[in-house]
């Protein structure tokens, strides 16, 4: 459009990396969180994903708090309509157990200080996985601000090993299989979890584990949801308003 021909999101007078992603969750999460930079990015802030969002203060970093916001479904959201708004993922114990490894070695190799392993002593380092066995259970360790896991425990028969990254953790879980994830509308099958917005509930069921995820939202979470923009256009807002508000601070400039 030549509305927009020429023109550039700048921070500080400077060109910024403009980010994007499918659909939120009702929350975005920040560059940081996503990221795992050292320090903020000004103008990639976790905010909640509606009008007056910026304003809204609600830590989804706490477990409780994150469960009851992923099953309340906020009706205020942009992204509310979306089939991928939630979602839930069952993954069998034993079909993990036989694929993980592979996952957690490939995560390793890219970044050795993604993927941690459990000394005697209860403290992690960064050590080359050999079989992590059965998985016994998961549970998540740590979470951002906007939700998003960014540590996860893999309690195994052999290994204990702490994931992280919010890439790595999606990575890990799927661990090279093709798992169903079950949407507001639909389903879909996927080689990687839709985001790292999730919960977990372990179960048995006829003498087997099932590690049952309840999440929302698909992609990392941080920058523009392409759904949201597309309904604040719907709502009326222009470019510059969208623009404004998925990326704090950033003004249009020239090139």
């Amino acid at each position: 459009m030549d509305t927009t021909k020429d023109q550039v999101l700048t921070s500080d007078g400077k060109r910024i990396q403009t980010y994007y992603y499918s659909t939120s969750w009702g929350k975005s999460a920040s560059g940081k969180e996503v990221w795992e930079t050292d320090r903020e990015v000004d103008y990639l802030q976790s905010c909640m994903q509606q009008d007056g969002g910026k304003n809204k203060t609600l830590r989804l970093s706490e477990e409780k708090q994150f469960r009851e916001f992923i099953a309340k479904k906020t009706d205020a959201a942009y992204d509310k309509d979306s089939k991928w708004y939630r979602w839930w993922i069952r993954i069998n114990a034993k079909q993990l157990s036989a694929s993980i490894d592979n996952a957690l070695q490939q995560c390793y190799a890219t970044d050795p200080n993604k993927i941690l392993m459990q000394r005697q002593d209860g403290t992690y380092h960064s050590a080359a996985l050999s079989s992590v066995g059965t998985v016994r259970g998961i549970r998540v360790e740590k979470r951002g601000e906007s939700g998003i896991v960014t540590k996860l425990v893999v309690i195994g028969s052999k290994s204990v090993v702490l994931v992280c990254s919010q890439y790595n953790i999606r990575k890990v879980l799927a661990a090279g299989q093709q798992i169903t994830a079950h949407l507001t509308k639909g389903t879909a099958k996927l080689s990687l979890l839709p985001s790292a917005a999730f919960y977990i509930d372990t179960i048995k069921e006829k003498g087997e584990t099932i590690f049952e995820l309840h999440g929302g939202g698909f992609g990392h979470g941080t920058g523009m949801s392409q759904t949201g923009a597309a309904v604040m256009a719907q709502k009326g807002k222009n470019y510059r308003q969208i623009l404004s508000f998925y990326f704090d601070g950033c003004e249009l400039s020239a090139k």
